[in-house]
């Protein structure tokens, strides 16, 4: 594809979040514990949006959903606590950890210094294979519209595109970072529809413009920034009301 072609779904949306009955209609089963069980259901819930960042997760109506006793949800909610991804509140009990815009300013500046060393770092072992990979990949990010194939999807995708062989660290601090602010995006997509410009890094670096794709890299992770600040001040607007 060249530079002058259109970008596959340049401006595709993301399905609405699913309800929590069908995660655990399809996680159900297979597990070697009931705690592990949970524990896989509510982090779906919560990196797909279906258990928003903010919301009260209420033990005896969860375990009444997933069909369990409160003692595997607690355990998981634990679980999750140092994670990063719940939090306790006195006399609220477990809510979905939110971030303030001060913190969703920061995690984006080191996203971008991060992600920016890890495509120039990468940028000398592009080969046809790996590139003929990478575009696979993008389209498929560019085209995903339920959210745990998206999630997925981009985790495949720059698990490539950044080598997370030769950059095992970097990958996962960049991956760990994504997941921190992703779930914003995903709890309301409707709201904020969001330009995804995966196919187009790749060409660029395919073409040899690391400069042009850095950029455009550096363009994609503000864009993404600017919708979580809306999406933080939507927020902490609806909850002063």
């Amino acid at each position: 594809m060249g530079r002058g072609e259109p970008t596959v779904a340049e401006a595709h949306d993301i399905a609405a979040p699913r309800p929590l009955s069908d995660i655990v209609d399809r996680l159900s089963g297979g597990f070697r514990s009931m705690e592990s069980m949970v524990y896989a259901i509510l982090r779906e819930g919560i990196l797909t949006g279906t258990l928003a960042p903010g919301e009260r997760l209420h033990q005896e109506r969860l375990a009444a959903a997933v069909g369990v006793s409160r003692v595997p949800v607690r355990t998981a909610l634990l679980q999750l606590e140092s994670d990063g991804l719940v939090r306790f509140v006195p006399r609220r009990g477990a809510v979905v950890t939110t971030l303030t815009r001060s913190q969703v300013t920061e995690i984006y500046e080191i996203r971008e210094l991060l992600e920016t060393t890890a495509l120039r770092k990468v940028a000398d072992h592009s080969d046809a294979a790996r590139l003929a990979r990478l575009r696979e990949l993008a389209i498929q990010v560019d085209t995903k519209d339920e959210a745990m194939e998206f999630i997925e999807a981009r985790k495949e995708f720059y698990r490539v595109l950044y080598d997370d062989g030769r950059n095992p660290q970097l990958y996962e601090l960049i991956e760990d970072l994504r997941l921190k602010v992703g779930r914003y995006l995903l709890s309301q997509p409707a709201r904020l529809p969001h330009r995804h410009t995966h196919l187009e890094i790749v060409d660029l670096l395919g073409s040899g413009e690391v400069d042009a794709a850095t950029e455009a890299l550096r363009e994609h992770l503000r864009r993404s920034r600017d919708n979580v600040l809306n999406m933080t001040a939507s927020a902490e607007a609806e909850a002063a009301e």
